[in-house]
């Protein structure tokens, strides 16, 4: 009969050969991007232990036992009719690996999906540390009117379109991008940002020009926004100084998270832990501040091992089938120019969609045709170096 690894008895036994088959197609599917990272993760962690026992078959009769605990599944040797199973199944996904185009990856580290909160009174009062404001769930949830929880610490915002919007579109601007204009990790930070950037910018979401899946409610904010409108805007954000709020720490192990209102990422209340992978995860320092959009509260972006070095390679031209370093459209330092915005201190998630965009086609226009012929020579894990180092940069 041969040398096998025994699931249960009566069967022919699964072959080692079959085993490796269907690891190097799990390999294969993994690198292409094509399933989950935790789902490959449980395949490699099961197929290895098979194999190590396969090693051991000369000392044992049935060193895997009956069955084999594979994630939340039990696998009993009687499913696979005298090993056939595992081979037909090791040819399947090898059919599929081979069949995915080697970009489809999963992304939704970066692009969460919005998800609807529990309903929470909205009358219900809120306090941050440090501010003697007071606001409501609904004041912050309001999305035409800006909450300021330090007004004293920034220059006067214009009304519109800064404190308050104009329903039922024109979304107030300080609402996302916070009075200090640094945003969240699912917006941009605008503090400091050029006039002439700013004015493009809306100018390409107002012609459908930045139309990924993060991008509808600017879109539509673009759209209902005058000249005058984009004018102060960019003018404010402009005269702000540059602030960095996300500090980025290479970790291979993160806590588990979960996606809030906004499809801002907290960590998981249940505790635990889970690897990083080729992600960056990014929580807010304090949870409850990052909610009641205050400008003052961090937040933590975890990187893979090593990314922040890569990163800056990249972004020195080193390494790459393009070697233009960044410095020469963003200029010295990354602090930005006329022509390409200011790079560090960004949010490294945010960072990495608008390189993904770019490169896929998402985002248009402008000086992105230049851009994408740059990124069309990085992979996903050179793209998630490069937005860790410039988000590591202060100002």
């Amino acid at each position: 009969m041969g040398k096998g690894i025994f699931l249960g008895g009566g069967v022919e036994p699964i072959r080692a050969a079959d085993i490796r088959a269907w690891r190097e197609a799990v390999i294969l599917l993994r690198d292409r991007g094509v399933g989950g990272f935790r789902q490959h993760r449980n395949h490699l962690l099961w197929l290895d232990t098979a194999v190590q026992c396969d090693a051991a078959m000369h000392r044992s009769a049935c060193c895997c036992g009956e069955r084999a605990r594979w994630g939340s599944l039990t696998w009993k040797g009687q499913f696979w009719n005298r090993g056939v199973g595992m081979r037909v199944w090791a040819i399947g996904l090898l059919v599929m690996a081979l069949a995915s185009p080697a970009g489809a990856q999963d992304l939704s580290w970066a692009y969460p999906p919005a998800v609807t909160p529990p309903p929470v009174d909205p009358a219900t009062p809120l306090r941050v540390a440090g501010s003697a404001a007071q606001f409501t769930v609904g004041d912050i949830d309001n999305y035409f009117k800006a909450m300021d929880w330090f007004p004293s610490e920034h220059p006067p915002m214009p009304e519109v379109p800064l404190a308050v919007g104009r329903p039922p579109e024109l979304r107030a601007c300080a609402v996302c991008h916070l009075p200090n204009g640094a945003g969240h990790p699912e917006s941009s930070n605008l503090a400091g940002q050029s006039v002439a950037y700013i004015t493009r910018q809306m100018a390409a979401f107002a012609h459908d020009e930045r139309a990924s899946a993060r991008t509808k409610l600017m879109t539509a904010t673009a759209k209902a926004a005058d000249e005058h409108d984009v004018a102060v805007a960019a003018a404010y954000f402009a005269a702000l100084p540059p602030v960095n709020v996300s500090r980025v720490e290479e970790a291979s192990m993160v806590p588990r998270t979960v996606v809030g209102a906004g499809a801002m990422r907290f960590v998981d209340p249940a505790g635990g832990t889970e690897p990083l992978g080729q992600r960056i995860i990014v929580v807010p320092m304090d949870g409850a501040a990052a909610a009641a959009r205050d400008m003052h509260a961090g937040f933590i972006s975890y990187v893979p091992p090593g990314s922040v070095a890569k990163g800056a390679a990249i972004a020195a031209g080193k390494g790459t089938d393009d070697p233009l370093a960044c410095a020469t459209c963003h200029g010295a330092g990354l602090r930005g120019s006329e022509i390409a915005p200011i790079l560090r201190g960004q949010h490294p998630v945010y960072v990495f969609r608008q390189l993904n965009d770019m490169k896929t086609g998402k985002r248009s226009g402008g000086q992105t045709a230049l851009m994408a012929a740059v990124l069309a020579g990085l992979d996903t894990e050179s793209m998630i170096a490069l937005a860790a180092y410039v988000g590591s940069l202060q100002p």
